[in-house]
């Protein structure tokens, strides 16, 4: 059975102190595409078994508790609140004492959420869950699992004369939110925020930025944007997209690859989607070998000149919270805003950017940034793999165990970081790094 699904059967409570507790006792079965996430080894029973015997009430609550950033907080590791992105997305954390798989909720955008689980011994609970694994769901799915499984619960504790507890109380107030008012609690949960413990100034400048930037960027900045500093870092967006309206640079080049890449149809893995456009299109560029060692060589390899380059390259105050800005000027021809120091992180930013306005159906303006989102992770697997091929880092493995300083050496060759050079080796699964 695919999707996410909650399967629950009402238990006698046993030694269950509490009323919400000893109503809402339960036989839980946690399934994924059929994969049974709850199955546990059972200490003293020295047996399997597919599902775990807790309270409901517990589990529910914090789901309702965490509604919100369950299913639209992306992660941003840059970001001070990440440090407690685990607590509101890993289901273990609403356990109570109880026991609950390691199971995590990671939103990417486009309407999908990763589902992540791992093995988790708790002895203290007499059972150690066995299976590990990772999917894609549609928001969609998730969201009637988590609605069917509270909902649930309410029932049961309407049936035993339990009709005053906060879950109850945050359920109504979610099912009960307008179409407005979803909007702002979809926007507070992408920044890390509790939409319904904001500061009044919090919230009226989400509102104001709302208003003011282009809604197809929308869903790119307030992942990434600084809670603290959001009007700010609008009006540098916004200055930035002036700019690069208003130059003239006409990257023809770039407009004939846009043309040939219509096509483009991002519904799949977006790093698979990444790798596999950026093979395409340096096999049609008839790259073969050539690697980029700085920004302008970079721009060689799709055909646009130094010149050509600089000058759809504006010289203004590059945004600080993402690594790059893209957006067309009246030529239809790309302009870049690059928002990193280092050259090799910026030439990495800038083929991200090209990447988006190559693949791109609307002319909106783009925000490249360090969140996982799906858009941002097939950016970054096309940079990766166009500016460092999988097919020439085999190449040039040195001969033997590949250690640090081997990855420092590649990294350098490549003009990239270790950092991509050593995702490369693992995610195409060409060499294992020992560490020297």
């Amino acid at each position: 059975m695919n999707g996410l699904h909650f399967e629950f059967e009402w238990e006698s409570p046993l030694g269950a102190s509490g009323p919400e507790l000893r109503a809402t006792w339960a036989h839980l079965v946690i399934t994924v595409n059929g994969i049974s996430v709850t199955q546990v080894h059972d200490y003293n029973a020295r047996s399997v078994r597919n599902g775990i015997y807790l309270p409901l009430y517990p589990l529910a609550e914090w789901l309702a508790m965490h509604w919100w950033p369950l299913l639209f907080e992306l992660e941003t590791p840059r970001r001070p609140v990440y440090a407690d992105y685990a607590q509101r997305h890993t289901i273990r954390f609403g356990r109570e004492g109880f026991a609950l798989p390691d199971l995590t909720f990671r939103p990417g955008g486009e309407g999908k959420i990763s589902l992540d689980w791992k093995f988790y011994d708790l002895p203290e609970c007499g059972v150690r869950f066995l299976q590990q694994g990772s999917t894609v769901l549609k928001v969609s799915e998730v969201r009637e699992a988590f609605a069917a499984l509270i909902n649930g619960v309410i029932k049961r504790m309407g049936c035993e004369g339990i009709v005053a507890v906060p879950l109850i109380d945050e359920w109504q107030a979610i099912c009960g939110s307008g179409q407005e008012e979803r909007a702002f609690c979809k926007v507070a949960a992408a920044l890390g925020l509790d939409p319904y413990d904001l500061p009044e100034a919090l919230a009226s400048s989400i509102i104001r930025v709302n208003s003011i930037l282009p809604v197809e960027m929308l869903p790119e900045f307030f992942p990434a944007a600084d809670a603290q500093a959001l009007e700010e870092q609008a009006q540098t967006l916004i200055s930035g997209i002036r700019a690069v309206q208003s130059q003239t640079a006409d990257l023809r080049s770039l407009k004939e690859l846009k043309k040939a890449a219509a096509q483009f149809d991002p519904s799949g893995n977006p790093w698979q989607e990444g790798y596999a456009f950026a093979r395409t299109l340096r096999e049609n560029l008839a790259l073969d070998d050539r690697i980029a060692t700085s920004m302008n060589e970079v721009g060689g390899l799709f055909g646009v000149n130094p010149a050509e380059l600089q000058a759809a390259i504006p010289v203004v105050r590059p945004p600080t919270f993402c690594d790059a800005l893209v957006a067309e000027n009246s030529q239809k021809s790309p302009g870049f805003i690059i928002g990193k120091q280092r050259e090799s992180s910026r030439s990495f930013a800038l083929c991200r950017g090209i990447f988006e306005y190559l693949t791109s159906a609307s002319p909106a303006p783009l925000l490249i940034t360090s969140t996982q989102s799906e858009r941002q992770k097939r950016s970054r697997a096309f940079a990766a793999e166009f500016l460092a091929p999988s097919s020439l880092l085999r190449k040039r493995l040195p001969a033997g165990a590949l250690d640090t300083e081997d990855v420092d050496e590649l990294a350098a060759e490549f003009h990239v970081s270790p950092y991509i050079i050593a995702h490369q080796l693992e995610n195409h699964r060409i060499a294992r790094i020992f560490i020297s």
